[in-house]
C-alpha cells in the first residue's frame, strides 16, 4: 500500500494550493468552518465532531474536484494506521508498568553474628611480689563478709509450719509476690481486644446503561479512560461502570435511553441536538445540547442548555 494513500490530508490540501484557493474560500463555500477544513488537512482527528466528519471530508473533496468516495477511502486507512500505532504505544506502557509492578526477590536475612561481650572489668593483672601483695587486702575482705552473712542467715528462725508465728516474735513484713490478675470470682481475665484497624471504605461503583434506539454516535470517558467512542448499532446495549466521574457524548440526544443505577434519565432535551453529559457518584452533574454543525440557522444564536 502506497504512503500516499494513507496521507489523505497532503492529497486534499495540494489540490487546494494547485486551485490557488484559501481555507477561508473554502470554508465561505462549503459553509464548513476553518477550524474543522484545518483539521481535517492535519489529520487531527480529535478536534472533528465524531458524526460529521466524513460528511465534511466528503464536501470538501468534492468541492475540490476529488472523487469524496476516494477521500473517505484514503481517510479511513489513515485512522487505521493511527489506532494501530497508538495500539503498539499502550502495548509498549503496559510492559513497562508489568514490568515495574514485579515485587523484588525476596533478599536472604541477614545473619546475625554474636558479638563478643565487652571484658568485664577485673582484678588488675598481678607481676611479681607486689601484684600478689595488692590482691590478699581484698580477698580478705570478701571472705568476712561471706562468713558474716552466713551467720546472720543461720541465726534467723524459721516461720512454723501454716503460715503461724512464734509467740514473742513480730512477723517480718510481707514480701509483695505478683500474682495473675484475676476477677472476683478467681480466674484470670483475658486481655482487652486489640482496637480494629482502619480500612479505607470501597469506591462507590456506578453503572451506566445505554440502549440504541437508532444508530447513534456515542463517546464515553469513564474515570479518565475512553471505553467507547463508535456508532451504536439500534438495539445495542452498552454498560459503562465508573467509580469517579462520566462523560458521555451521543450524536442524537434522543437516539438512546439512558439508566443510572435502573434509573431512567428523562431530561435529554427536545430531539435533534448533541448531547453532552458529565456524571459523578453523585449523579447527573452537568448537561449541555448543541445544534449539529450543518444545522445551525445563519439567524439563530441560542445559547447551549445546561
Amino acid at each position: 500500500m502506497a504512503l500516499n494513500e494513507l496521507n489523505y490530508g497532503e492529497w486534499i490540501r495540494r489540490r487546494r494550493r494547485e486551485k490557488g484557493l484559501s481555507l477561508d474560500a473554502v470554508s465561505e463555500a462549503t459553509r464548513i468552518d476553518r477550524q474543522y477544513l484545518e483539521a481535517l488537512e492535519a489529520g487531527n482527528i480529535a478536534l472533528l465532531p465524531e458524526p460529521y466528519m466524513r460528511a465534511f471530508l466528503k464536501t470538501y473533496a468534492t468541492y475540490l474536484g476529488l472523487d469524496g468516495t476516494e477521500a473517505v477511502r484514503r481517510f479511513e486507512l489513515f485512522v487505521t494506521e493511527q489506532n494501530e500505532r497508538l495500539e503498539k504505544v499502550r502495548s509498549t506502557v503496559r510492559d513497562k508498568e508489568g514490568r515495574r509492578s514485579v515485587p523484588p526477590a525476596a533478599r536472604e536475612p541477614e545473619r546475625s553474628v554474636p558479638r563478643t561481650p565487652p571484658p568485664t572489668p577485673g582484678l588488675p593483672k598481678s607481676r611479681g611480689r607486689g601484684g600478689f601483695g595488692r590482691l590478699v587486702l581484698p580477698v580478705g575482705v570478701l571472705i568476712v563478709v561471706a562468713v558474716a552473712l552466713v551467720l546472720v542467715l543461720s541465726s534467723t528462725p524459721e516461720p512454723p509450719a501454716g503460715g503461724e508465728t512464734q509467740p514473742g516474735v513480730a512477723p517480718g513484713p510481707a514480701t509483695a509476690t505478683p500474682a495473675a490478675d484475676t476477677t472476683a470470682a478467681g480466674t484470670a481475665t483475658e486481655p482487652p481486644p486489640a482496637p480494629p484497624e482502619d480500612r479505607p471504605a470501597a469506591p462507590v461503583v456506578r453503572e451506566l446503561v445505554a440502549e440504541a434506539l437508532e444508530d447513534t454516535w456515542m463517546q464515553a470517558v469513564a474515570d479518565g479512560d475512553t471505553v467507547v467512542t463508535r456508532v451504536i448499532a439500534a438495539g445495542a446495549r452498552v454498560e459503562i461502570a465508573f467509580t469517579d466521574t462520566l462523560r458521555i457524548k451521543l450524536g442524537k440526544n434522543r437516539g438512546m435511553r439512558l439508566w443510572l443505577d435502573e434509573v431512567e434519565l428523562t431530561d435529554l432535551g427536545s430531539p435533534g441536538f448533541i448531547l453532552a453529559l458529565l456524571l459523578t457518584t453523585e449523579g447527573v452533574v452537568s448537561r449541555r445540547l448543541t445544534y449539529p454543525p450543518e444545522t445551525i440557522p445563519d439567524y439563530l444564536n441560542i445559547p447551549p442548555v445546561r
